[in-house]
């Protein structure tokens, strides 16, 4: 399990080691406190029978070695083992100090009890069999005649007393054992349970992100593609690591295509372009492939209703660390009426024919447009007229083409 924990990169994990290293340094800040009080209480037990040396050089020589292995063990739990037997060290003392107080022993299970704060069970081992041993040897060295030796106030500790005395104290560590066995076991649970919901809720959190991302996403299109609408403009790129073409709806909508009926490629594209432009456009795809700049170019398109578009045409070529193109992308435009706008104003201009306007004087003095009509001068004008015609003369021209084409009507 330990190995697991140092090894996996699992979130979970490392947040359960996290709170391990957090218990390991509550407990070291508490037992700091604990092995002080310990210390103190030696030295106020040293009142009693005068044990001073004891208190000073048993207690001094535990807080040395419980402090020493923390600091040359302070990358294991080594020290906490150490630990462990030290409490077990400091009840036997106690126990001294007290010339054999059967109270004392109790300070054994009030260790055991602390050391549950570090949620190891293992660490009741060390302390009971020092407590075992220390009763055994003194027990026996005290009914034995051996002056000086305090184990027990009592005249005399029979092989059945010892036993009970000893199974009972087998039942408090079990239990205290027991009791950091299951807040460990319990812990890493909780701390599991609680970032499985944490887990859970981030996914909850990043799903409501990726809707809303969507939403505005798909907004943003609807917004884009009302856009390309209103302009006629719509866009295009071509990845070629995997030869797919895409297309805009409102590429779709220039070319008089069902977006679910057709099949976008290069070959499709190519097969709209009108048979007098489709050469001059497939040099011009060549050309920007071999020198990777931006182009542009104007040409008409037949679409599948046979109508005759006019299509302007920008993109960009993007290219890889090895110069090679990756992809290309642009916009195409329909431009039919800015071309044929473009072709009336010139024929204005060459005077093959004229704008004819009637405007409608409201009450309150404005004018309002009326009628609007271009009406071809014919070659019997021309020839009848002064060259180039004169503002009456092309008012003249108008008004006679408006009479014919009234009478027409």
């Amino acid at each position: 399990m330990k190995s697991q924990i140092i090894n996996s990169e699992d979130p979970c994990i490392k947040h359960l080691d996290a709170f391990t290293q957090q218990i390991k340094n509550k407990s070291d800040v508490l037992m700091n406190y604990f092995l002080a009080s310990y210390f103190l209480v030696g030295l106020g037990l040293a009142f009693f029978y005068d044990t001073w040396t004891v208190a000073i050089g048993v207690g001094g020589l535990s807080l040395l070695a419980y402090y020493g292995s923390r600091y040359f063990f302070s990358g294991s739990d080594l020290y906490q083992y150490v630990l462990s037997v030290l409490l077990g060290i400091f009840m036997a003392q106690y126990i001294y100090q007290m010339h054999g107080l059967f109270e004392m022993h109790f300070t054994a299970f009030i260790s055991s009890a602390m050391l549950v704060t570090y949620q190891k069970w293992k660490l009741q081992l060390p302390l009971f069999l020092v407590v075992i041993a220390h009763h055994a040897l003194f027990d026996y060295l005290q009914f034995s005649g051996i002056g000086n030796t305090y184990f027990t106030q009592m005249a005399y500790m029979d092989l059945q007393t010892f036993i009970i005395h000893t199974l009972l104290s087998m039942v408090v560590f079990f239990l205290c054992g027991l009791w950091a066995f299951h807040f460990n076991k319990y812990s890493a649970k909780h701390i599991q349970l609680n970032f499985e919901l944490g887990r859970l809720q981030e996914e909850e959190n990043q799903k409501e992100r990726l809707l809303q991302m969507r939403d505005t996403l798909k907004a943003s299109n609807h917004r884009l593609n009302e856009a390309e609408k209103i302009a006629r403009m719509g866009s295009w790129e071509k990845n070629f690591a995997n030869d797919i073409l895409i297309w805009s709806d409102e590429m779709f909508r220039i070319f008089d295509i069902e977006k679910t009926t057709f099949n976008v490629s290069y070959d499709a594209y190519i097969s709209f372009i009108h048979p007098d432009d489709r050469q001059n456009v497939k040099d011009i795809y060549k050309k920007y492939l071999g020198d990777h700049q931006p182009f542009e170019y104007e040409c008409r398109i037949v679409t599948l209703k046979g109508v005759t578009k006019t299509i302007y045409v920008q993109g960009k070529v993007i290219v890889n660390d090895k110069n090679e193109v990756i992809k290309t992308h642009g916009i195409v435009q329909d431009i039919t009426d800015r071309k044929l706008i473009e072709e009336t104003l010139q024929r204005v201009l060459n005077g093959e024919i004229i704008k004819y306007e009637i405007n409608h004087t409201q009450p309150d003095g404005s004018e309002r447009l009326y009628n609007a009509k271009y009406f071809p001068v014919t070659e019997n004008d021309k020839n009848f007229y002064e060259k180039p015609l004169r503002k009456e003369v092309v008012e003249e021209v108008i008004n006679k083409q408006f009479l014919k084409s009234n009478n027409r009507a």
